[in-house]
């Protein structure tokens, strides 16, 4: 198995001095044994800067994953599409209408900008599945995560849009993907919203392993309190996480307290560093 490399070019946070651009997204390349994978795509606003940076070639990109249809995952889909033709991996839900309210009276869309028809019209080929789908040799997607506590739930304010009618989005669509590498099982996520613990348990019934050589992406935990927190970090010891390697939604607060924790080694994503397997 040969090397595989890992490369955050979208993040929230952008270290000094390289002229890479932050934003409120998340975006990894992902080039495996010669083959150029993309993890989400941040909201497009930092993406072509970034790759341009890095000197990555987005005509290169043959292969696309979205971990769900929010806006800062989606966002340079259309770029992408002008570049090259791919094939895109995900969960059907994730073209739906997407929208947060918390009146339930002015209504915010979150949602993908590209319909599953603009895309194909630039020669993507949609790979749309609810279960585990093989996206190389060496990588699934996870499929729908299943609810299997009950302290990881959807908040209130997610909504999605159904034959005119609103409501509430339990963000079906999800998911991850896990890379077999000579170092281990390497799982990637987007913003976790179904629960980190809820994600490690379906992952570890999916592959057979609760071992994890690196855990890395969002964890949506920025509303978590202490309570929430010290929860989380005692259930992690139910898994064997060698890295955890977090960012985006994960929030601040969470941040501190995996690094304070003895349950695993954390650490945070840095933009543009490669990760090797």
């Amino acid at each position: 198995m040969n090397k595989i490399t890992i490369t955050a070019v979208v993040e929230n946070t952008a270290p000094t001095g390289m002229g890479l651009i932050s934003e409120h997204g998340l975006s990894f390349l992902i080039e495996n044994n010669g083959e150029t994978i993309l993890f989400d795509t941040g909201q497009g606003l930092a993406f072509e800067n970034n790759m341009k940076v890095l000197g990555k070639d987005i005509s290169k990109i043959e292969k696309v994953v979205l971990s769900h249809g929010h806006y800062d995952h989606t966002g340079a889909l259309g770029l992408i599409a002008e570049k090259t033709a791919f094939e895109l991996f995900a969960h059907p839900g994730c073209f739906l209408p997407k929208l947060a309210s918390l009146d339930q009276i002015n209504y915010l869309d979150i949602g993908c900008s590209f319909s599953k028809e603009y895309l194909e019209s630039k020669g993507v080929k949609l790979k749309l599945s609810e279960k585990s789908q093989k996206v190389s040799k060496n990588i699934i997607t996870i499929g729908e995560v299943e609810f299997t506590n009950d302290f990881e739930m959807i908040e209130e304010h997610f909504y999605s849009e159904i034959n005119g009618k609103k409501i509430k989005d339990t963000i079906p669509d999800d998911l991850g993907i896990v890379i077999d590498t000579k170092k281990g099982n390497v799982l990637i996520l987007g913003c976790t919203h179904r629960g980190i613990i809820n994600t490690l348990t379906h992952v570890s019934k999916l592959v057979g392993s609760n071992k994890f050589h690196t855990v890395m992406g969002g964890l949506h935990l920025g509303g978590a309190d202490s309570k929430k927190m010290d929860l989380i970090i005692e259930k992690l010891k139910d898994f064997e996480i060698e890295n955890l390697i977090t960012g985006h939604c994960t929030g601040r607060f969470a941040q501190v307290k995996l690094a304070g924790s003895k349950s695993v080694n954390h650490d945070f994503i840095e933009l543009g560093m490669p990760y090797s397997f």
